[in-house]
């Protein structure tokens, strides 16, 4: 009776053991559930913010023939140095605007690829257990 009773501990202990390594095992795999999510939800974010980016631009490119016009046309009324001031003056308000909205992207984008670095590493350990 004694040797039935360590086979049935053993036997016990080695299911718990094995149910324990499972639970963790789920608890891993729904950590990278959520990191997988965080990734998809910051890659549309890109992809919205890209596509912002490109609708700013088509307006930029419209606003710059617009000024050009004006610009003929100020140029006849205060002078073609006064009217080439302002329009610089409004070039460098617009190139300083891109240049906050590039360093946002780059910013996400090096966000974006350490996350799924670590999502594809989180996963290969997860596989290897």
């Amino acid at each position: 009776m004694g040797r039935q009773l360590a086979i049935w501990i053993k036997t016990h202990f080695a299911r718990a053991k094995e149910q324990a390594r499972l639970a963790e095992v789920q608890r891993q795999h729904d950590i990278l559930n959520v990191h997988a999510q965080k990734l998809e939800d910051r890659r549309k974010r890109l992809d919205e913010l890209r596509t912002d980016l490109e609708e700013t631009h088509r307006s930029t490119l419209e606003m710059r023939l617009a000024i050009e016009d004006e610009l003929a046309q100020l140029s006849t009324l205060v002078g073609p140095e006064d009217a080439q001031k302002r329009i610089d003056t409004a070039r460098e308000a617009l190139a300083e605007h891109y240049r906050h909205v590039r360093e946002a992207l780059n910013d996400q984008q090096e966000e974006i690829e350490e996350a799924r670095t670590n999502v594809g590493l989180q996963k290969d350990e997860f596989r290897d257990e």
